[in-house]
């Protein structure tokens, strides 16, 4: 059901999520954010969705929508890390700017994903024309303490955005009013059953298989977890790793794997019934990730009884409690990584009762739960 007829019609949702034409001339998207956004699209009559056109993207899986509400509008991209990177980034900004501005000034609910270019530009905006409804979704870690500029820069003026609202991860001391602690959702109700029974008989004997969901990347701790597999005393109860995802390094990681002591299998880029299949036969997820805002990735394998096995940063520690519904990393350092799962196996540990109490965590990241706030919480009157 469309929310109240005061706020229904348009919302322009402003990203930097990419986009890219298949063979046919559909228009694909990184699946993980086009599922969100197919259920907050059911709440208006017609959704205009400006993202990043990157033809080569292939660091994750992407689909058509068949949602017939959602339009597209396929931005020049910009990012990266080199000096002609940025200053191309400097020279799209009128560009944005102005087409920005043309979707702002034609609706009434304004969404936007960040951090992120097309994000900060669109916060910045919003000063000029307060009258509209804001939802900016801010997706890093709200507290890190050592945060490029650039999302400093973007939190410092989504602070002083009062008139609008902010959904960031985890709940934090003096947080604001209009600055909202939200999850990130990832399946529906039925989605969350069907996982629940697909795994009421997974049990924990070695050998045991660990996963890893995300971008293969120095920032994920990929290469810090593969070459903690290199001095594992618990390998012989170890069945494999899973990687699913890819990088730039994948290569690279590749050859580092093959002196693992454990099986390591990289899955590449998976829609969402395979990385299920890969979560249904885990026992473990680990994500020794430097810094993240609340993965996904997390909920999704919690719903299948998979342990998390996480580093210590942002809200993670609101939802996990170590040696209860999962393990915390103290840091990504390889010879941490290597601590941990050698103590976790040997450690006598009753994983069944862990996996049991870590299910639990997936209720909290149903598209229900999040649309209902939405309606009454962000786009009511």
């Amino acid at each position: 059901m469309k929310i109240s007829e005061n706020i229904r019609s348009k919302l322009v949702i402003i990203s930097d999520t990419p986009m890219w034409y298949d063979e046919k001339a559909y228009v694909n998207i990184y699946e993980p954010t086009l599922r969100e956004i197919e259920q907050v699209a059911n709440l208006f009559d017609e959704v205009i969705w400006l993202g990043f056109n990157r033809p080569s993207y292939v660091f994750g899986n992407g689909r058509p929508t068949t949602h017939l509400s959602i339009q597209f509008k396929l931005l020049m991209p910009c990012g990266g890390h080199t000096f002609f990177s940025k200053v191309r980034s400097l020279a799209l900004l009128p560009y944005y700017i102005v087409t920005i501005l043309k979707y702002l000034v034609t609706a009434k609910n304004i969404h936007t994903r960040g951090p992120s270019v097309p994000a900060m530009l669109t916060v910045l905006l919003s000063f000029l024309f307060k009258n509209k409804k804001y939802w900016h979704k801010y997706a890093g870690n709200w507290v890190a303490d050592q945060s490029p500029f650039f999302y400093r820069f973007q939190k410092k003026w989504a602070l002083k955005a009062v008139f609008s609202k902010v959904t960031i991860n985890g709940r934090w001391p003096d947080q604001l009013p209009h600055i909202l602690s939200f999850e990130n959702p990832c399946f529906t109700r039925k989605e969350l059953k069907l996982a629940e029974r697909s795994v009421s008989t997974k049990t924990f004997y070695p050998k045991y298989t660990f996963c890893f969901a995300g971008r293969l990347e120095e920032a994920k701790g990929v290469g810090n977890l593969l070459t903690a597999c290199l001095s594992l005393t618990s390998s012989e109860k170890i069945h494999e790793l899973l990687l699913a995802g890819d990088g730039a390094s994948k290569k690279d990681y590749e050859l580092q794997a093959r002196k693992s002591l454990c099986a390591v299998h990289f899955m590449g880029s998976l829609n969402r019934d395979q990385l299920n299949e890969v979560y249904a036969k885990s026992h473990f997820m680990i994500l020794p990730s430097a810094s993240e805002g609340f993965p996904k990735v997390l909920a999704e394998a919690a719903a299948f009884g998979c342990i998390p096995i996480v580093t210590n940063v942002s809200a993670l520690s609101q939802y996990i409690q170590h040696g209860v519904n999962g393990f915390f990393l103290e840091n990504n350092k390889p010879e941490t990584i290597r601590q941990t799962i050698d103590f976790i196996l040997n450690g006598g540990h009753d994983l069944t009762e862990i996996s049991n109490a870590s299910k639990k965590l997936a209720n909290d990241f149903t598209y229900e739960k999040f649309v209902n706030r939405l309606q009454y919480e962000i786009f009511s009157n």
